[in-house]
């Protein structure tokens, strides 16, 4: 699994590479995206405890894995 987000962030600093960012610019903006990823996860752990909340992220979360899926179909239907 570690493997899997190794190459991972090395297929998004490609990504940002090909985009014009420096290298170190490039590690920087990845760093940052990783952490991200922390900052949610201590969030949603802190706000959790609350029923009414937890409720709440279940909702977001739902709502925006449909939406991603939608977005993809649709685009995927108009091009074929």
């Amino acid at each position: 699994m570690e493997m899997y987000f190794f190459y991972y962030y090395i297929g998004d600093y490609a990504v940002l590479i090909q985009s014009g960012f420096t290298h170190y610019r490039a590690l920087f903006w990845n760093f940052i995206s990783a952490t991200t990823a922390f900052i949610g996860f201590f969030v949603g752990a802190a706000v959790s405890t609350n029923e009414n909340a937890r409720q709440w992220i279940f909702t977001v979360t739902i709502g925006m894995f449909l939406y991603i899926a939608l977005v993809d179909l649709v685009s995927f239907i108009y091009t074929n």
